[in-house]
């Protein structure tokens, strides 16, 4: 081999080798275990979602009997609500976190109030309204019923 070759496929590599380290290098890049986190709930929410459907069908069909199709819904609906929640708190804490990316000055006294009178009122928050499903309590900011997992309008609730 001629040493012209060399050079060139040294050269090459080289650039290769400086492409491929730029974004592994750079300020920006940085590994988030939330985004994986979130990501994998959202799997497991579709995969959730998928099985309820495929359940509800083979049960209209007769393949399963009524009372294996209660416990098993009841089940799935209750893996689900937990899987939404933590999707809940991921979301939340991801807002909060850019919240305080965004503005990087400290936090004023007056504002640590605020945040904790809002965080106190969601603690106390009572129980209002009822699921129009299944008729059990739900608070007022629920989105879904933490019992049967049905979609709560803000309209249709039950007072």
């Amino acid at each position: 081999m001629e040493i012209q070759t060399i050079f060139l496929l040294l050269g090459i590599t080289f650039l290769v080798l400086i492409y491929i380290s730029i974004p592994l290098l750079s300020k920006n890049f940085t590994v988030r275990s939330n985004d994986s986190a979130h990501s994998h709930l959202l799997a497991e929410r579709e995969r959730i979602l998928n099985i309820l459907v495929e359940l509800d069908f083979d049960h209209k069909l007769g393949k399963i009997p009524d009372g294996d199709y209660a416990s098993q819904r009841e089940e799935l609906i209750s893996k689900g609500g937990i899987v939404m929640e933590k999707i809940d708190l991921i979301t939340k804490s991801k807002n909060q976190s850019e919240e305080r990316q965004d503005d990087n000055s400290p936090l004023s006294d007056k504002d640590i109030e605020r945040l904790l009178n809002k965080r106190r009122a969601q603690k106390n928050e009572v129980v209002t309204n009822l699921c129009p499903e299944c008729s059990k309590p739900i608070l007022q900011s629920d989105r879904f019923c933490p019992s049967c997992g049905k979609k709560i309008n803000p309209e249709t609730k039950i007072k």
